[in-house]
């Protein structure tokens, strides 16, 4: 190969390491727009693997003039990578803050995605039970939640005594377990397909609040999206009425990148997530394709002293698990 069409070769490739560069950081700044639309939705849920790419994109770049430069551009990278991690997860342990803070002031939310056809329902259960302390108050959300799941979770009846569940066979099932008083807490459908939602108020602490559980239609198609989309606005519209400190929890079959998640979380009634940012652990994942649909979100009223990802244990989902107090 002759020198000359090396240096063509070698400049189609800057070139086209540009255009990818410049195309991934368009696609980042205008994912809240184009998501406003389902074509362009289903293009940023997985984001954070482009965010991935870009630097060593740029730094292929650099390396080429400034081989020293594009090594410390990586290392900044890293280092900026793991202080974000390093903020975004709650580093205090689950047993260290049991011990330094009085139980009553606690709120535990947990919050599963279970998949109908899970079979190590009894193997989450084990779990459950050994890694969480339910002389808590504690508020345990269960989606997907079949005939075989309202078998299963007998095992935490002693515990959670209060409950409030639809079983249904078709993905769309929810089970709410606690041992506060769910008396102002029902069952509502929010959408024309008849999916339900967890919605009423709980005392905790001697304060009401709003509590709601989802799992609005996924958005596999423009009828999904559009579904999902009343789903959600029937959701903020009652907590928005409600006016109220507020917690959420479920599966929303969005994204943190999404129109969908900032319409819902902003205000009015504005709503923080538990975790935020690039750096959000994975809650959803098939085959190579992973990332962050399942939530728990609070009102300004509360703070979150720990928040952490479970395993999945048979389903495609991992389980969250919040400790959350009034501020």
């Amino acid at each position: 190969m002759s020198i000359r069409l090396k240096k063509i070769l070698s400049y189609l490739l800057i070139a086209q390491t540009i255009y990818v560069v410049l195309f991934i950081l368009a696609h980042i700044i205008a994912a809240p727009y184009i998501s406003y639309f389902w074509h362009g939705e289903m293009t940023v849920h997985f984001l954070h693997y482009e965010m991935a790419l870009l630097p060593f994109l740029i730094a292929s770049l650099i390396v080429r003039k400034f081989k020293k430069i594009a090594f410390i551009f990586l290392i900044i990278c890293a280092v900026v990578t793991l202080s974000l991690y390093k903020k975004n997860h709650i580093r205090s342990s689950y047993s260290k803050i049991l011990s330094r803070i009085n139980n009553n002031q606690l709120l535990q939310v947990i919050c599963y995605n279970g998949n109908s056809a899970n079979q190590t329902k009894r193997k989450f259960m084990n779990w459950l039970k050994a890694n969480h302390n339910f002389s808590l108050p504690t508020l345990f959300v269960l989606i997907e939640a079949n005939d075989d799941w309202g078998t299963a979770l007998r095992d935490i009846a002693k515990d959670l005594p209060k409950k409030i569940f639809l079983l249904r066979e078709d993905n769309f099932g929810i089970y709410l377990a606690s041992n506060l008083d769910l008396s102002q807490v029902k069952i509502e459908d929010l959408s024309t397909e008849g999916l339900p939602a967890v919605l009423g108020e709980i005392v905790f602490n001697n304060k009401k609040l709003s509590f709601g559980a989802a799992h609005p239609f996924p958005p596999i198609s423009n009828y999904g999206y559009m579904e999902r989309e009343e789903y959600l606005k029937s959701f903020k519209q009652w907590l928005t009425k409600k006016n109220q400190p507020s917690i959420v929890c479920g599966d929303f079959n969005t994204t943190a990148w999404t129109a969908s998640y900032k319409k819902f979380t902003s205000s009015p009634l504005p709503l923080k997530d538990t975790f935020w940012g690039p750096m959000r652990p994975i809650t959803w994942g098939v085959l190579f394709l992973h990332t962050s649909i399942d939530f728990v979100f609070h009102s300004q009223d509360f703070e979150t002293l720990y928040s952490e990802v479970g395993p999945k244990l048979g389903s495609d989902h991992h389980s969250l698990t919040t400790l959350l107090r009034w501020k």
